[in-house]
């Protein structure tokens, strides 16, 4: 099997958004008003919803420092009273998923840049090597046209000339 035929075919960002969204938003939502409050909910569906939108942007920078931030905001709702202990643990699992998802992604997105900056420098070469290619053939035939030019009798060299004449 090829390289490529054994690597995981890749998540297409709009994918992941809509895991990002189903699994974060199902955990957050899931929530019942004695595991969360409304106003932590309405904050955490909020920055979900940024996750996901530069998720199927393509943005993985974007949706990764959403994701931090999401994750921290959990963090931060947990500490304050706001979200039970036990609902963090099952919107931190979510967030650790999606966060192994972009991982992937991301992994996939420099294996990308990678063969393409690789495919730019080969190509790169092989233009290179065409324009030596190129320049020495035509050195090589505007010596051999010098040569022949040297080869060939001048308008004064006609043939000898008969001294007697």
């Amino acid at each position: 099997m090829t390289r490529r035929a054994e690597r995981r075919r890749p998540f297409a960002p709009a994918t992941i958004a809509a895991a990002i969204t189903l699994t974060v938003v199902a955990a957050v939502a899931g929530c019942g008003s004695r595991d969360l409050t409304d106003a932590t909910a309405a904050d955490l569906q909020g920055q979900v919803l940024t996750v996901s939108t530069a998720s199927a942007a393509g943005d993985l920078p974007a949706a990764r420092t959403a994701l931090d931030e999401l994750s921290s905001a959990v963090t931060s709702a947990a500490a304050r009273g706001d979200l039970t202990a036990e609902r963090q643990g099952v919107v931190e699992a979510a967030i650790t998923a999606v966060a192994a998802d972009l991982a992937d992604l991301e992994a996939q997105a420099a294996e990308a840049t990678a063969e393409a900056e690789a495919a730019a420098t080969a190509a790169a070469a092989a233009e290179q090597a065409a324009a030596e290619q190129a320049a020495a053939e035509k050195e090589a035939a505007d010596q051999a046209a010098a040569d022949e030019e040297e080869d060939r009798p001048g308008p004064e060299q006609k043939g000898p000339k008969d001294k007697d004449d």
